[in-house]
């Protein structure tokens, strides 16, 4: 449900780990904080050495990858965060998830070599992006289908590295709400829902591999 946090658990049962993706509504490609977001991702979840991925495999060792992303276009798209995990640490790994997610635009703002690190894996990888005809043609068409301006491609790496840390726990507050996150489990029942009803992480919705809610009494 938009606007509130919830948990949609889906079970499999005997599963030895829990698949976990805490997701809200994001932004779209056209938004000013575009610049902003991909340095906060890239931060958050999306490189090896990010603050998600260095808390929940290389601190706890919950899992062995765990990663973030945004999804832009002409309206709003996704923002996630996933990870599989044991199935132990379901309910301690969704908790450091949560924290990591609103700690960064809170009280542990980007900054220092942190923020040079996640600007600079940016701007010394661009030119990958350029590498052949087709990633070229593909930056092409998101100019022309988002209106963008016809240098933005160019200008992209100043932008990123104009970045500030206020730009960026700024775009956080705006476009990652963790009071509104939908958390997606998927899991063993037996094992795993007495733990998520055990941690006030807001209403608890079993659904079926489709998505749709199962009777509350089984």
């Amino acid at each position: 449900e938009h606007g509130r946090r919830t948990v949609y658990f889906v079970d499999r049962p005997g599963a030895v780990q829990s698949n976990l993706v805490v997701a809200e509504l994001g932004a779209d490609r056209m938004t000013a904080d575009y610049a902003a977001l991909d340095v906060l991702n890239t931060a958050l979840g999306g490189s090896f050495v990010s603050r998600l991925n260095l808390n929940l495999r290389e601190e706890k060792g919950y899992t062995y990858g765990a990663r973030t992303r945004f999804e832009f276009g002409k309206a709003p798209g996704v923002f996630a965060a996933s990870a599989p995990v044991q199935t132990e640490v379901t309910g301690p790994a969704i908790v450091e998830m949560i924290k990591e997610i609103e700690e960064i635009g809170g009280k542990r703002p980007l900054a220092g070599d942190e923020l040079r690190y996640s600007v600079d894996s940016i701007v010394n990888g661009y030119a990958r992006r350029f590498a052949t005809a087709n990633h070229v043609a593909g930056e092409l068409v998101d100019v022309y289908l988002y209106g963008l301006a016809a240098d933005a491609p160019e200008r992209y790496p100043e932008q990123i590295a104009a970045i500030t840390s206020e730009d960026v726990a700024r775009a956080a507050r705006t476009h990652v709400r963790p009071e509104a996150l939908s958390i997606v489990v998927v899991g063993d029942r037996e094992k795993v829902l007495p733990v998520l009803q055990g941690l006030d992480l807001g209403p608890i919705v079993e659904v079926d591999w489709l998505g749709r809610p199962l009777p509350a009494a089984r």
